[in-house]
């Protein structure tokens, strides 16, 4: 019959609810033909949620389907308000009259028998659709109550409703006696053919019978696979599930699966019915070593038959299962991609096209299957990738120590991370969807956030600039910015600031300019002092040979003859330039200091009386001294040249008088309060200070004070070396000395000495030294090493006079050639120390390497460092300081000679 559309360009929509992947394309493909609208749902509940958004014109719905069945659908489609009017055709095969009670009480409008003719369904379709008005308009419901098979049963459905059903159950009915007398009709001449042929009837019954079996066998596997691909999400399980389905019928032996990558390379193999033998075939598949056949289905798109693969393929897997009457082989394909290859072992004798297009039907089945749960790994793949770089992005954000901040066009801070909240000292609560320039100083602020609007127009990116920012607390800090523009699909654009905090480098970076001037100083300072202590070096030679000739003219004399008093002068002379290279020895650093614990406040006592006589009555002295002020090691008398010094610049600077303020106490510098103070070091102090309230000292001169021979008083009245001195003085105690002055607001000097840990009183007084008058030798031999000829004549004729047996060297060499020709029978060496080959310890040690327990006693107008007089005490030798006199130098022999001990 034929069909008129009533559809014009799919204003009808129909929902087609069938768990048959194949049955669900044909039955869309015919209605679609016909210009409807066509939506599918795989099973009851999914159709459900497909009404709750879209209200279609019709519901085609298989009855048998996993979960929800046909009638269950129906019942609760027309158990909604919303939907009750949506009619509801029901796929059935109408094989019990209990059908359309059960379609009756579900409220179904229509019943199609399957397999249906698609020329009826049309009809039906079309008629549904044509009094779909009808019904809407004359809606009735009616409850009746019926009697069926021995149960009652109400029917609350319309009379319209009802009467479609009965109606396209008669036309069923019709079709069904149409389809009975069409078979009676066959069968008429079946049973003329069957007389015909009677002699094969059996056979064919049992072929017809086989047949069946043979097509149901192959409906249950279709049906089975579907159920799998409906349920499962997981490759793996599909392939080996599909492949045990197979076996599991009863008229397929064996089954096999592999699968391909996009280069055809193969990923992975089950199978199922197979022996021991198809580990060593999937090796070989694996390897790609592929049997004929497969390397055939490859290439094609229908599926392939090999009968009898015993004969067919001698040696293969599929010819050891000898149940194999032949072998499907088909290639998994869904549209352009082939994912593998489908091999079934089948009792079949020769298959018709019907049982070969089933198998097709599977096999796209399958390929369905796997091509829905490729599409559904991409998209969680999808879906992770995307968790993964939001997580990614978290963490940067959150983790960064870098501050890191969000602002759009208008300089409003959209998002800002922790770090930068640390960074400004600000809550993120008061920070975002505000204006970046809350950061700022109240000063800045509109130039600042001005400035951002007109960088953000001109789509400006500065990268690693450095700048300088002011917090609104007034902290100043330095920040290095990087911009970059960001942009989220569907949003304004944004600009990504990451702020570096670069304080700590800039205030490095300082320090070090500040250390590299101290060093350039400390260089300079050094250079005069190698300079002072070359020039100490030869003046105490030329002061030995001085002093000591002038006390044997001394000796020779009587106190009454006129050179007497000139040779007490030369002596004097000699002891006030002794004197004075001493100071410039304690400038350089390079003079040997005797220490010992000291208490500071004794020392500024004892001198304040002759202070306040050098500083005149226009000036007072005022002392504010810690009464438990900690013990130093220090040398009285350069403390007191440090208080001298530092007092006559402080009058000369008050010529019209004024205060003096000399302070001590305890002090105690860790790392951070001790930063700011230049070459201070944390520890325990004792702190000098003098403060005075004179004229003060310019800028530009502060940093030369302590320079040798810098001066801003008048020619004749200062030398430059008193403030120089101080800084050596203090150098030489292991402290350090801080300047504080501002023209016409005076100077303070901040003298920093380390204090000691011990507890016992210092040195109340220096002993007074001992003249010894006889100190005569007994022809005792002593080895004298000097380099200086007038220091060893000088040394040699005192030593000699006074009863010693002395030989004379020049340098190390020659000291060890006499100390070896005479065996080293010396009992004392007297050594300077620094001689044209060696040092004096080193030829001290070589005498002892063979006399060990030889006297030595080593002398200099200087020793370049203290650790060398430490090396000289913890070698057990002996020093004695140029220039020395007869006296000094008598008994420090004959002590040594006594006794060992000086």
């Amino acid at each position: 019959m034929s069909v008129s559309k009533i559809s014009d360009n799919g204003k009808y929509t129909i929902l087609i609810v069938e768990d048959s992947p194949t049955q669900a394309e044909r039955l869309k493909y015919l209605l679609e033909k016909q210009d409807y609208t066509i939506i599918l749902a795989h099973n009851g509940i999914e159709a459900l949620e497909i009404l709750a958004v879209n209200h279609p014109t019709l519901v085609i719905s298989d009855i048998v389907m996993p979960g929800m069945d046909g009638y269950e659908l129906c019942k609760t489609i027309k158990s909604k308000e919303n939907l009750k009017d949506l009619p509801v055709m029901l796929l059935t095969s109408l094989t019990d009259p209990e059908d359309v009670v059960k379609g009756l009480l579900c409220g179904a409008d229509n019943f199609v028998t399957k397999p249906y003719n698609e020329k009826v369904l049309l009809s039906q379709i079309e008629y549904i659709l044509v009094n779909k008005k009808i019904r809407d308009t004359h809606f009735a419901e009616m409850g009746i109550d019926i009697y069926f098979s021995g149960k009652k049963h109400q029917i609350t459905s319309s009379r319209l409703q009802i009467i479609d059903l009965l109606l396209s159950t008669y036309e069923n009915a019709i079709q069904k006696k149409y389809e009975v007398e069409q078979a009676l009709y066959d069968l008429t001449v079946t049973q003329n053919e069957l007389k015909a042929l009677n002699e094969n009837l059996e056979e064919k019954v049992l072929e017809r019978t086989r047949r069946i079996e043979q097509l149901n066998e192959l409906l249950r596997v279709i049906r089975n696979i579907n159920q799998l691909i409906v349920k499962t999400h997981n490759r793996d399980h599909l392939i080996q599930r599909a492949c045990e389905i197979f076996t599991a019928s009863k008229i397929f032996s064996s089954a096999w699966i592999y699968l391909l990558d996009d280069k055809g390379k193969v990923t992975d193999i089950v199978g199922s019915g197979h022996g021991k033998e198809f580990e060593s075939f999937k090796s070989d598949l694996m390897n790609g070593i592929f049997p004929p056949c497969i390397q055939q289905i490859v290439t094609k798109d229908e599926v392939v038959i090999i009968p009898e693969p015993i004969k067919s393929c001698p040696g293969c897997l599929l010819s050891t299962n000898k149940s194999n009457r032949l072998v499907f082989s088909v290639a998994l394909r869904a549209g352009d991609t082939t994912f593998g290859i489908l091999n079934v072992g089948s009792r079949m004798s020769e298959p018709n096209d019907e049982e070969v297009g089933l198998f097709e039907e599977v096999a796209g089945d399958i390929a369905y299957g796997l091509n829905n749960i490729k599409l559904e790994t991409k998209h969680l793949l999808a879906l992770e990738q995307v968790k993964e770089n939001e997580h990614k992005f978290r963490l940067i954000w959150e983790k960064s120590a870098d501050g890191m901040r969000l602002t759009d066009a208008d300089g409003i801070v959209r998002m800002v991370n922790d770090a930068y909240c640390k960074l400004v000292e600000m809550e993120k609560k008061d920070l975002e969807n505000k204006p970046l320039s809350i950061v700022y100083s109240q000063e800045i602020r509109e130039k600042t956030l001005l400035h951002y609007k007109e960088r953000f127009q001109a789509s400006k990116i500065e990268t690693f600039l450095e700048s300088e920012m002011v917090l609104w607390n007034g902290r100043k800090i330095w920040l290095e910015l990087s911009n970059s523009f960001y942009k989220i699909e569907n949003q304004p654009q944004l600009l990504l600031t990451i702020f570096h905090d670069i304080t700590k480098r800039k205030t490095a970076l300082n320090e070090k300019e500040k250390l590299q001037a101290q060093l350039q100083q400390s260089q300079k300072m050094e250079a005069i002092g190698r300079l002072a202590g070359g020039i100490a070096h030869d003046f105490n030679n030329m002061l030995t040979i001085i002093q000591g000739n002038a006390q044997l003219g001394m000796m020779n004399s009587e106190p009454a003859h006129p050179l007497y008093h000139n040779f007490q002068q030369i002596i004097s002379a000699s002891e006030k330039a002794a004197t004075l290279t001493r100071q410039m020895l304690t400038f350089s650093r390079k003079q040997t200091v005797e220490f010992h614990p000291v208490k500071l406040n004794h020392v500024i006592e004892d001198m304040n009386k002759m202070l306040r006589r050098l500083i005149g009555e226009n000036i007072q002295v005022v002392t504010n001294l810690q009464s438990d002020l900690r013990l130093i090691k220090a040398d009285e008398g350069y403390l007191e040249q440090v208080l001298m010094n530092l007092i006559v610049n402080a009058r000369d600077a008050m010529p019209d008088g004024g205060q003096i303020n000399i302070t001590t106490k305890n002090i105690v510098l860790d790392r951070y309060a001790g930063k700011n103070l230049p070459e201070s070091r944390s520890g325990n102090f004792v702190l000098l200070t003098v403060e005075d309230s004179g004229c003060g000292i310019c800028v530009e001169n502060i940093e030369k004070i302590f320079e040798p021979f810098f001066t801003t008083k008048e020619s004749g009245k200062g030398t430059g070396l008193g403030l120089a001195m101080v800084y050596g003085i203090v150098k030489q105690h292991e402290g350090w000395i801080n300047v504080y002055s501002e023209t016409g607001k005076g100077t303070t000097f901040k003298i920093y000495l380390p204090a000691l840990a011990e507890t016992k009183k210092g040195r109340e007084s220096v002993e007074q030294q001992k003249w010894i008058t006889d100190e005569k030798g007994r022809g005792e031999r002593i080895l004298l090493v000097e380099d200086d000829p007038s220091v060893c004549n000088f040394a040699a004729f005192v030593l000699r006079e006074n009863g010693y047996e002395v030989f004379t060297a020049s340098d190390g060499q020659k000291a060890g050639e006499m100390f070896d020709t005479y065996a080293g029978n010396f009992k004392l060496v007297l050594c300077d120390f620094i001689l044209p080959d060696k040092n004096g310890i080193e030829v001290a040690d070589q005498m002892r390497l063979k006399v060990t327990d030889l006297p030595v006693l080593l002398s200099s107008g200087y020793t370049e460092e203290k650790v060398t007089q430490s090396l000289i005490t913890e070698k057990g030798y002996h020093f004695i300081q140029k220039p020395y006199s007869i006296t000094d130098l008598l008994t420090m022999v004959k002590k040594m000679l006594n006794d060992g001990k000086v």
